[in-house]
């Protein structure tokens, strides 16, 4: 999210990255994705509309979502597979103007249209060298993850570093699905015993790798996110006196 450089009007990297942290903490910790909600919420605290929220929400997990599967691609299609991503991603960059018009037409209600133009354009409208910036931005951020979790698992557990950072792709992949429990819990397991019964990778201790994993990263998030959101607090008494 924090690639697509929303211009806030404090202008302060640290403010949208404690915004981030938080979005990111509730999307872990509350069921059905319903955390999703915290990042809009949070830009109408800074005086933006709710659908410029929403709109850069979606976009921001649409681009989280391309990069995984090619990530997936990469690890299981290898040459072939990073020549298939290259192609998708040329398509789509194409297809970015039609896709303005088509969705425009959908919504032909002025009301509709009116709120939602702004924050459509400015991402139907990047350059496309910032546009491939911003992904490969991203897509070396996610790769950094995968090859942390998988180094986490490796350091406690000895198994193969290659075959951890492979079954943390799957439970990424899994973890994207707009629909989990309290803290997460099941989709991110069940990605990486999917991935490690498919592949025969770390066998039996899979589930409690997993576990292991998970209770890391939302360990790491929850704080994060908790000292932001004390931040965040701070920041709105400051104002309101």
């Amino acid at each position: 999210m924090l690639l697509f450089k929303v211009p806030l009007r404090s202008s302060s990297l640290a403010d949208f990255t404690g915004l981030v942290a938080i979005h990111t903490a509730a999307a872990n910790i509350l069921p059905f994705k319903s955390g999703e909600a915290a990042f809009p919420v949070l830009m109408i605290r800074r005086g933006y509309p709710m659908t410029k929220g929403i709109i850069y929400l979606l976009a921001g997990r649409l681009i989280d979502a391309a990069v995984m599967l090619s990530l997936a691609l990469i690890f299981y299609g290898g040459l072939g597979g990073a020549v298939l991503i290259l192609v998708f991603w040329c398509v789509g960059v194409w297809l970015r103007s039609p896709f303005r018009t088509m969705l425009f037409w959908c919504l032909r209600k002025k009301s509709f249209r009116d709120k939602l133009e702004p924050p459509i354009n400015h991402l139907v409208t990047m350059p496309i060298k910032e546009v491939f910036s911003l992904t490969g931005v991203t897509l070396l951020i996610w790769t950094v993850k995968l090859l942390a979790v998988g180094q986490l698992v490796f350091g406690f557990s000895g198994k193969n570093l290659l075959d951890s950072t492979v079954c943390a792709l799957g439970a990424e992949l899994a973890f994207l699905l707009p629909f989990s429990g309290w803290l997460g819990l099941g989709n991110y397991e069940a990605g990486w015993l999917m991935v490690s019964e498919l592949t025969g990778k770390l066998g039996v201790d899979a589930a409690g790798l997993a576990l292991f994993a998970h209770s890391f990263l939302l360990g790491s998030s929850i704080l994060l996110g908790g000292v932001a959101l004390l931040f965040e607090v701070v920041r709105g008494w400051r104002k309101s006196t």
